[in-house]
């Protein structure tokens, strides 16, 4: 059976590895022919050359095929075929255990490790080592100073990681170089319980600001109660360990605290201290012909002055939000003066939309227009055009996990259910393909490696949900799966897209920024989509941010539904006149995070996102509803709907006025930017010291702290602090609660999962027996060599020409014996 890979021919498992030397067989055969047909024997009369060639055109036919076969011999001896051959050895077993001995690590069996050591040592050699003391967990750097490659690591540990590099990179790391990690199953011997508090260090003075109390509980532990002070005075919390506070102005001090537990292993984690900094309430100039729900939604929050036109003095604000304002209210001086507000100023703006703006107000084509990263107008969809669509689907180890906590789900149930609604949403003519990544990228179904029309790729629902991941541990590698997406698009006609789902964990991550600059030559937008239990978000949102695309949580089809929407979609939306708000850019700041959002939006402007504005809100048409954009050094927000007083009033509802705020709070950009003395200082726990930043024209002097200048118009110093509480710091509030060693305890549930990437177990502790057979069957290597075989075609080229040389000699001397 001949079969193609990567460009070499194949035969029963014998390959070529220079293929493109047989492509001279056809100019050889064409030679060959001719040379049978051509006489180069000169001759007087017709007769005599008939009479030779029929007395010669047998001998000529033999001589020629001979020839022919040593050079096709000797062809394919330069192509230097060659076998792949494996062989299992049965290699030489070991075990490094490595132990986690900090004081976090206590409330478990810490003898575990010398009592397996004990017993494993029996059957091959074991070695142990502490990586962790006192209230250092070290873990990652741990497992890097002794993963020595093509080894075996059992970590005995919680997995929580205070100090060093971060765990899971490390974990990936050791797989590149074949390190196999290993853990046991661990039940805490003893009680905990932990508390701290989880909200923003700095809040506008008098807005309603949100904390959430987090309770950690090992071992059920019975404690009375859980008290929450600010300034002293005591604050009620709601069943879910929230609480919410307006501050006056200046530095706050909340103290959490967990009254009376019993059992508890560990007292110094009860207390936990936290400093707030109430701002003063920014300034924005409120530019409306009246007014509306909006703007009294501002006051609430901002110290709003209402004009209704732009005036002179725009340094005096932080911010200028212009509500609903035609452009003939907007003369050149105005926008001039606006353009030097933002751009050299690098201050905010937002552009509110209307009934007598932007299509309506004579935005399209003019100056004011230019500063905004919309442009007026309806983006053309080109669906005639055709959506080319590849599916890149992570098919490591770590995708036999669990979706979620607590779900019978796993990551691959979920990656082919999403592949599928996605594809079922496109036209059967839209053309897909999909490539699953592990080590190497495979194409789904096998065989259709190329962009296809869905309706002629065969059983394609059947071949992704039969979809497996290998046996093994064949690594995680992105940027194969996306050279792949690349190499099939790149000459496609309309649109261009590679949809990536995967957990962001990476054993190349440098190569995939790579190929995605390389896709972005070819205009290929690139959507990436979290999956799994434990998803590196940030790696994700940065590499859609660069390949022009969005970055959506697992729940999010319905956005990529907007994005490869299909025709009867498409014909609904040209009628639409309202639709319902979704987020579409969950990493930007100000759609970042938490953030529900539920609205419908009963009329909007028309405006398409200028290639410098990132679209954050759309209706479920794609109508844009909200843009944001840099313009210099400035901040430009662009909400292409009302102020709430006739289309999106739901936009300023409760449970939306999050949005809004951020909103407002990122065009503002640096509250204190404007300040002449400001002292800048983190919250720290014990055992870690924090920069004390100081923006001051002199150099800062207090007591205990030596100040370096950093920059023109900033000191800092290192503060550290030997015990905790709340200490003052050039009159700045600093929290300092206890080492953070303490503050998660029990069992990291993402531990299993690190492990299950680099193609580990987790034990038993007590079943002794599967960890010794693990380690010896995984020991085995399977060594894979190159058998040439070169030199049978070079000795076989040599024989026929030998015994082409044979029968022209007895030919010869029996012509001269005729004679």
């Amino acid at each position: 059976m001949i079969n193609l890979l990567n460009n070499k021919i194949c035969i029963q498992g014998y390959c070529l590895a220079k293929s493109y030397y047989i492509y001279f067989i056809i100019p050889l055969v064409l030679i060959m022919v001719a040379l049978l047909w051509v006489n180069f024997v000169k001759f007087k009369k017709e007769e005599e050359k008939i009479a030779f060639a029929k007395e010669h055109r047998k001998d000529r036919i033999i001589f020629i095929v001979l020839r022919s076969l040593a050079f096709l011999l000797l062809l394919i001896a330069i192509a230097s075929p060659y076998k792949l051959k494996e062989t299992t050895t049965e290699g030489s077993p070991s075990l490094t255990i490595l132990a986690d001995n900090s004081s976090s690590f206590g409330i478990f069996d810490m003898s575990i490790a010398s009592e397996l050591q004990g017993k494993l040592k029996e059957y091959f050699p074991t070695t142990l080592k502490y990586v962790a003391s006192g209230e250092r967990s070290t873990i990652g750097d741990g497992i890097l100073q002794n993963a020595q490659g093509d080894d075996h690591v059992l970590v005995i540990s919680d997995g929580y990681n205070n100090y060093g590099r971060d765990l899971g990179e490390i974990i990936l790391f050791t797989s590149i170089l074949n390190t196999t990690i290993h853990t046991v199953k661990l039940e805490p011997l003893k009680k905990d319980v932990s508390i701290s508090i989880i909200g923003p260090s700095q809040v506008i003075e008098q807005s309603e600001t949100t904390f959430n109390v987090n309770v950690r509980n090992v071992g059920n532990v019975d404690y009375n109660n859980v008290e929450v002070f600010i300034d002293g005075s005591s604050v009620p919390i709601d069943g879910n360990g929230r609480f919410a506070w307006r501050f006056s102005r200046g530095y706050h001090k909340i103290m959490a605290r967990i009254l009376f537990p019993k059992e508890d292993h560990f007292e110094q984690n009860n207390v936990f201290y936290k400093s707030v900094k109430a701002l003063p309430r920014p300034k924005l100039l409120y530019v409306t012909s009246g007014s509306g729900p909006l703007q009294k939604a501002l006051e609430k929050v901002y110290d709003v002055t209402t004009e209704s036109e732009i005036t002179n003095e725009l340094q005096n604000y932080d911010a200028v939000i212009l509500n609903d304002i035609p452009v003939s209210k907007l003369g050149e001086g105005k926008v001039n003066l606006l353009e030097d507000y933002l751009n050299e100023k690098g201050n905010g703006m937002v552009v509110v939309g209307g009934e007598h703006s932007f299509e309506n107000g004579g935005y399209e084509d003019s100056y004011f227009e230019s500063l905004l990263p919309v442009q007026v107008g309806v983006g053309e969809r080109k669906r005639d055009e055709r959506y080319n669509v590849v599916f890149v689907i992570d098919l490591s180890q770590s995708v036999n996990g669990k979706f979620k906590q607590g779900s019978d789900e796993t990551i691959l149930d979920f990656e082919k259910a999403f592949m599928l609604e996605i594809i079922n949403n496109l036209q059967v003519e839209d053309k897909i393909a999909i490539f699953a990544f592990h080590k190497d990228a495979l194409c789904v179904p096998k065989g259709h490696c190329v962009l296809k029309e869905i309706s002629l790729i065969p059983e394609l629902e059947g071949q992704i949900r039969r979809l497996q991941v290998p046996s093994g541990n064949p690594g995680t590698y992105i940027s194969r799966g996306l050279a792949r997406a690349r190499q099939v698009l790149e000459t496609a006609q309309g649109s261009k897209n590679v949809v990536l789902l995967s957990d962001g964990k990476d054993q190349d991550p440098s190569s995939i920024i790579n190929q995605i600059k390389i896709m972005n030559t070819y205009g290929i937008k690139l959507y990436t989509v979290g999956i799994g239990y434990e998803v590196r978000a940030d790696y994700l949102m940065s590499w859609a941010e660069a390949g022009g695309g969005l970055y959506f949580e697992p729940d999010d089809t319905e956005k990529l539904k907007i994005i490869f929407m299909g025709d009867e979609e498409e014909q609904r939306c040209i009628k639409a006149k309202s639709g319902r708000a979704i987020m579409m850019d969950n990493a930007h700041w100000i759609t970042k995070g938490d953030m529900g959002l539920s609205a419908n939006i009963g009329g909007y402007n028309l405006v398409v996102p200028k290639l410098w504005g990132r679209k954050l809100i759309a209706t479920d048409c794609d109508r844009t509803i909200m843009t944001a954009g840099r313009y210099g050094l400035g901040r430009i927000v662009v909400l292409s709907t009302d102020d709430g007083s006739k289309w999106s009033g739901a936009l300023l509802g409760k449970e939306n006025s999050k949005v809004i705020t951020r909103m407002v709070n990122w065009a503002i950009g640096d509250f204190t930017k404007d300040t002449g003395f400001d002292v800048r200082v983190k919250d720290t726990t014990l055992g870690k010291a924090t920069d004390v930043n100081v923006i001051s024209t002199e150099k800062p002097v207090e007591k205990g702290f030596e100040f370096s200048k950093v920059d023109a118009g900033l000191y800092s110093a290192k503060f550290r602090p030997k015990k905790e509480g709340f200490y003052s710091v050039l009159d700045a509030v600093v929290g300092v609660s206890y080492n953070d060693e303490y503050e998660k305890i029990g069992l990291n549930p993402k531990l299993e999962e690190l492990v299950t990437i680099s193609g580990g177990q987790v034990f038993d502790s007590n079943n002794v027996e599967a960890i010794k057979d693990t380690i010896i069957s995984l020991s085995r290597r399977v060594k894979i060599e190159t058998v040439n075989y070169r030199w049978p075609f070079v000795i076989a080229a040599l024989i026929i020409f030998l015994i082409d040389i044979l029968i022209r000699r007895i030919r010869e001397n029996t012509n001269l014996m005729n004679q």
